[in-house]
């Protein structure tokens, strides 16, 4: 995506630092998305009995996990200057 239009290429690395920088007192929730963004996408509709909502629930546990580590896709955050 850089080569073709880097405009439409988003540098997340740089988005959470950013924001401290310019609201150091910002509160940010990391909410996940590596498992749930990744792996259940256009499948999560198909979890209906007992074991795959066992499992849904396994997979999301993993996804607060991995999100407690700082892996994560989204963020939310409440700032004000």
């Amino acid at each position: 995506m850089l080569e073709t239009d880097p405009s439409e290429a988003a540098d997340s690395d740089r988005i959470l630092p950013a924001l401290q920088e310019i609201f150091p007192d910002a509160q940010i929730m990391l909410t996940g998305g590596v498992v749930y963004n990744l792996a259940l996408k256009d499948v999560i509709a198909n979890f209906d009995d007992a074991q795959d909502q066992a499992r849904l629930r396994e997979l999301l546990a993993y996804d607060a996990a991995l999100a407690a580590q700082g892996h994560t896709h989204y963020a939310c955050a409440f700032a004000s200057r």
